[in-house]
């Protein structure tokens, strides 16, 4: 029902939600350092608001599995995303021992899916997904590598069309009550259908972060896994207050001199490696600071030489030929043919460089 209150007696539910969503929001944009604590008692603030949320919600018996979506009140449909949420909440809380928070994080994460599953709104792809996380399938690395980039696609287009809906939300604002006619109550049926698909679309972005985060409790169970092995070895006790920190000293540079095969059969990564660029390698060895790099293009500076003149361009059209034949005049080829004569024979008299005496004896 709507704005009901749960049984304690001096919060109601929206109340509570309102409050737990102010601190989610507070957290998400906080500037603080993860590990201070005046950011751990805003993360366990948040947390003892959204799990006061749960017990009113299971006590007023909200969801069912009776139902189906169309069922639930719009104002209720908020009420959904609590056990999401207070996962995400969960896994930011910084204490000693790291694997029960992992358990109460996945509970959460676990309880929403299925509420989400049981009111058909978990799709497909989302649905096989959630299996191989659970049973631990490993796909192959180009396959796992296209289902990554589709589903930050899909979540990106999520995010996009829910922060419309809420910009329209916004803009239109609460019902002022001004009038009483057909229009205002076909506006408020509007408000409400927007409202509503705002939720749902709310609803799908947590789908998303919840697998999000059954994965990265998986991995982080490895790690935790692997952890212990390698203290194990070295006969030591793993110490109590590691404070969330895997990268413990000993088992780090055991890790960075490990040896063999990078990858397994089925794609699971074996040992660390570093992921490096070529690229950046040779653009780091070229772009140095004392060199000297080309300021402008060939063609600015071909312009600026040619405003300022030093580039000869242009020029009239190619002389004609002049005619030296002359067609029909024989006597003007007779006497060109003798003054081709005349200049033969003054060669053959006259050798090159016969009249040059200089430097000679």
């Amino acid at each position: 029902m709507d704005g009901c209150a749960g049984q304690s007696n001096t919060v109601s539910l929206p109340r509570a939600f309102q409050t737990a969503q102010a601190l989610f929001r507070e957290i998400d944009d906080s500037p603080l350092a993860t590990n201070s604590d005046e950011y751990q008692n805003l993360v366990r603030s948040c947390i003892e608001q959204y799990q006061l949320c749960r017990r009113m919600v299971d006590q007023l018996s909200l969801f069912s599995v009776d139902e189906i979506i169309d069922d639930v009140s719009t104002f209720n449909l908020r009420y959904m995303l609590i056990d999401a949420y207070l996962g995400q909440v969960i896994l930011k809380l910084m204490q000693q021992d790291r694997k029960p928070l992992l358990v109460q994080a996945q509970i959460c994460f676990e309880r929403f899916y299925e509420l989400c599953s049981d009111y058909g709104l978990v799709e497909k792809p989302d649905q096989q997904y959630y299996l191989a996380i659970k049973n631990q399938i490993q796909s192959n690395p180009t396959r796992s590598r296209e289902e990554k980039i589709a589903r930050y696609k899909r979540h990106k287009q999520l995010k996009s069309q829910a922060k419309e809906l809420e910009d329209a939300i916004s803009s239109r604002g609460p019902s002022n009550g001004r009038g009483n006619g057909d229009n205002d109550d076909d506006d408020d049926d509007d408000m409400d259908d927007t409202q509503r698909d705002h939720c749902l679309l709310l609803i799908q972005i947590a789908i998303y972060n919840t697998m999000e985060g059954l994965r990265s409790i998986q991995d982080e169970r490895v790690l935790l896994e692997m952890q212990e092995k390698l203290l194990a070895g070295q006969g030591q006790v793993a110490p109590a207050d590691v404070d969330n920190r895997l990268d413990i000293h000993a088992g780090r540079s055991q890790l960075q001199q490990a040896t063999g095969p990078l990858l397994a059969n089925n794609g699971k990564i074996m040992r660390p490696f570093t992921i490096t660029s070529k690229r950046q390698d040779i653009q780091d060895g070229v772009f140095r600071p004392s060199w000297r790099l080309p300021t402008m293009t060939v063609d600015e500076y071909l312009d600026i030489e040619m405003e300022r003149g030093n580039i000869i361009s242009g020029g009239g059209k190619e002389p004609e030929k002049k005619d030296t034949e002359h067609d029909g005049d024989e006597e003007a080829q007779d006497r060109e043919t003798l003054k081709q004569r005349e200049w033969d024979e003054f060669r053959d008299n006259n050798p090159r460089g016969w009249g040059n005496r200089a430097g000679k004896g």
